[in-house]
C-alpha cells in the first residue's frame, strides 16, 4: 500500500465510526469523527477514487 492512500482510508474509517456512533445514539461524540472523515475524504478524493476503482 502506498503512503498517500493512508489518509483517505483513515477518512473513510472515521466517517464509518462516526456514523456508527450516530446509530448507537451518541450524537455529540459522532460529530468530530464525521467532520474529520468528510474533510479527509474531500481533501484526498483523487486517491480515494483510485482506491475505489474509478481511477482517471
Amino acid at each position: 500500500m502506498q503512503f498517500e492512500y493512508v489518509n483517505p482510508l483513515a477518512g473513510l474509517g472515521m466517517l464509518i465510526i462516526g456514523l456508527f456512533l450516530m446509530v448507537l445514539g451518541y450524537w455529540v461524540y459522532s460529530i468530530t469523527p464525521v467532520a474529520v472523515g468528510i474533510a479527509l475524504a474531500v481533501l484526498y478524493r483523487k486517491y480515494l477514487l483510485q482506491i475505489l476503482g474509478n481511477a482517471y
